[in-house]
């Protein structure tokens, strides 16, 4: 089935801040979308990442993840550039990527979604998708997840959650973070917190042209073929993270564990990489000195305080950036059948 796809814009507000913004993004669909009976998925990349992530930032030979997700299911698949991310500029002086704090992203969600659901946001190039959707499911990746599960606990206008590879108990639980995302903070952001950057780089450029820091903490190199991986950790693909939701990382993992009884009912479901070094998965017991599995903790408290039908789905030879990995075909696949199933 033949996929359509127009670039699209959202007007947002940052609260506290009287100036408008906007966000760039892309819609994907085939003509069998109805909006009168089909629901929509938005999908918020990760830090360092803009929208490009989830279209295999259009490499000869990646899953175009987005179009194959729209092709297997009758849904419309969002993808945007948060604010302060790709095509989405944040620029209101030196400071700026201080005001970019989880709140920011909670609430310039929240107007995304209510403008896909009334179907009045603005296309900028391309066929005019079908306006509107029937409801919306909300996935992200990384901390784009966690801005989809601390959404979930503040708003109740979405049908479905999708998070991809986060676990709140990096932050809750103590000795749980991975030793990769350690060695991140104190190698590489740190000492650029320490200068008062307001954006900051988890993959600084390398002389070489390419990112090991990147390789190793997003990348299982077995399972990526060797093209597509020499050019996902090229020098300038990744974005620097503003300092706002950096530093925001912990409350909003704290506030979410806090609040899981918010959430819901709606159906969600956790996918993991099973060789994932940022964010552990489920029976990956890779932490140094120990075999620990610290997704545990976490689906055994949403299993304990939320009201969600909830599947677990394990992504194998898969690490942290799992749409450039081989088994990406294998993930739209399941995403459709949980799409299908409510």
């Amino acid at each position: 089935m033949r996929t359509s796809e127009a670039e699209v814009a959202f007007t947002v507000h940052n609260p506290g801040d009287p100036v408008p913004a906007t966000l760039r993004g892309t819609v994907f669909y085939t003509q069998t979308f109805d909006p009168s009976q089909h629901r929509a998925v938005l999908l918020l990349h990760g830090g360092t990442l803009d929208r490009r992530f989830w279209d295999g930032f259009t490499m000869p030979g990646a899953v175009r993840f987005p179009a194959e997700l729209a092709c297997h299911g009758d849904t419309a698949v969002f993808t945007v550039d948060r604010l302060g991310y790709g095509e989405s500029p944040y620029d209101r002086g030196p400071g700026s990527g201080f005001r970019l704090t989880p709140d920011a992203y909670i609430e310039t969600t929240h107007e995304m979604i209510a403008q896909i659901r009334e179907g009045s946001y603005k296309v900028l190039d391309g066929p005019a998708p079908p306006r509107g959707a029937a409801g919306i499911v909300l996935g992200g990746q990384s901390i784009g997840a966690a801005v989809t599960e601390l959404y979930a606990t503040r708003y109740q206008d979405i049908d479905g959650l999708v998070p991809f590879g986060w676990s709140n108990q990096m932050f809750v639980l103590p000795g749980t973070s991975s030793s990769m995302f350690i060695k991140l903070l104190n190698e590489v952001v740190t000492p650029q917190l320490n200068a008062g950057a307001d954006y900051i780089y988890f993959f600084p450029p390398e002389n070489s042209n390419y990112s090991k820091y990147c390789e190793q903490a997003v990348y299982h190199v077995p399972g990526v073929d060797p093209d597509i991986l020499t050019q996902a950790c090229a020098n300038g693909l990744h974005n620097q993270v503003p300092v706002g939701e950096l530093t925001g990382a912990r409350s909003m993992a704290e506030e979410i564990t806090a609040n899981l009884s918010k959430v819901g009912p709606i159906p969600v479901l956790f996918m993991y990489a099973r060789q994932d070094n940022m964010v552990p998965g489920p029976q990956w017991g890779g932490l140094e000195g120990n075999d620990v599995d610290i997704m545990t903790p976490e689906i055994a408290h949403w299993k304990a305080n939320s009201k969600c039908r909830f599947l677990v789905y394990v992504i194998e030879e898969t690490s942290h950036d799992f749409p450039l990995h081989k088994s990406a075909e294998r993930t739209v696949q399941e995403i459709s059948r949980w799409l299908k199933s409510f």
